[in-house]
């Protein structure tokens, strides 16, 4: 059945040319390219839906624009403001789905991290673990306290400007477009090769997803031939998610579904996380996973760097990338953020894995939490971080 308010909207934007009206298929005059110039009775513009879609797809039979409801309320014959109409309401839809499993609020311990062993903090600028910041003054507090203050107002500001069209769950704004996974992805641990490849990266098969074969999702066919499919969720227990990744188990592939109304929203684990607490912020989701770290403490920006909007909505964002050492990438944005202030984990030269899931792969005798030790003891904000990666200490 055509969503309903897809089907309201759509209805909206061609106006009285409607022709047939069925549950999974509308048809109507297309105001895009006009239809036949030789019969008004033409009818060729359809919304329809199709049980391998999961969304409806606007399609004309005549011009063959054929795609979503939001990029079909952008094109120029359409009312602009039907578009801003539209996103509102399904943005309020998508809250009612998800306000129900709302989690309370977890009580947190007030260090940066506790994850059962021993650790801390150093005492040199720019590593204090505890408080998540250089150490300062009762006056510098003061002061920081009252810009806090002022940088939450202005937020608080900021979303009842823009009320009608940012929803909140956890916290967090909602992205416009959530969907429910594909059934077609069943849970890694159902699958002999899907399992067998994780467990070989020290992974736990029951916290992914796997694709067999194709996939036809939203109008588009997706190659996620043999990939494990990491759902970038906004409630697992519902599966409502805001994209996804899949990782081939074949060869060194990557496909990342992430609607285009939901820029900026390109990283995982992103309702999951504490977000009074600083957080992790990885280059991989695998690497994420094997950092050691407490789930509701790491993220990962696929591909891309963390938006501005999203470090907002956190306390702080601890950058993790591949080791500066054997990546020419990540060594140039570690200096650009050490450079601002941010915190960087910065390797040490005796490692010569490049990533995290790497070094938990080679080193069978260490656990993960080997590995957090290492990520907390190598953190910097300050200019010791940059000679360290400039002299390469």
């Amino acid at each position: 059945m055509i969503d309903f308010i897809n089907a309201k909207y759509f209805k909206y934007a061609v106006g009285s040319n409607i022709g047939i009206e069925k549950p999974n298929d509308i048809s109507a005059r297309c105001i895009i390219c006009g239809d036949s110039t030789k019969d008004k009775k033409q009818k060729r513009l359809h919304i329809y839906t199709k049980p391998q879609y999961d969304g409806d797809i606007v399609h004309c039979f005549n011009c063959g624009f054929k795609n979503n409801m939001y990029n079909f309320l952008k094109q120029p014959q359409v009312n602009p403001t039907l578009y801003e109409q539209y996103v509102k309401e399904k943005r309020e839809y998508n809250f009612n789905i998800l306000k129900n499993k709302e989690k309370k609020e977890k009580n947190y311990d007030e260090s940066i991290i506790d994850i059962g062993y021993n650790y801390k903090p150093k005492s040199e600028s720019g590593a204090n673990i505890t408080s998540g910041t250089n150490e300062k003054t009762s006056s510098e507090e003061n002061s920081t306290n009252s810009t806090n203050s002022t940088n939450t107002t202005n937020t608080t500001n900021t979303t009842n400007t823009t009320s009608d069209q940012q929803i909140l769950f956890k916290g967090m704004v909602v992205p416009p477009e959530v969907f429910i996974l594909p059934e077609e992805f069943v849970r890694a641990d159902t699958n002999d090769k899907a399992s067998e490849y994780l467990r070989n990266r020290r992974l736990n098969p029951e916290e992914y997803y796997f694709s067999s074969d194709w996939c036809e999702f939203r109008g588009r066919k997706m190659p996620l031939k043999d990939c494990i499919i990491i759902p970038l969720w906004v409630s697992e227990s519902d599966r409502i998610c805001y994209g996804f990744q899949g990782r081939s188990i074949i060869e060194k592939f990557f496909y990342t579904y992430v609607p285009e109304e939901n820029t900026g929203w390109k990283v995982f684990n992103w309702f999951e996380i504490n977000r009074e607490k600083p957080i992790f912020i990885f280059e991989s989701i695998f690497d994420a996973n094997s950092s050691g770290l407490p789930r509701d403490r790491i993220g990962a920006a696929l591909g891309s760097d963390l938006s501005v909007e999203r470090e907002n909505e956190i306390k702080e964002a601890i950058f993790c990338f591949d080791n500066q050492f054997k990546d020419e990438t990540s060594m140039k944005k570690s200096l650009e953020l050490l450079k601002k202030g941010k915190r960087v984990f910065i390797w040490p030269t005796d490692i010569e894995e490049k990533d995290s899931n790497s070094w938990l792969q080679n080193h069978p005798e260490k656990s993960d939490k080997d590995f957090a030790q290492i990520i907390l003891n190598n953190l910097h904000n300050d200019m010791k971080g940059i000679i360290r990666l400039k002299l390469k200490k």
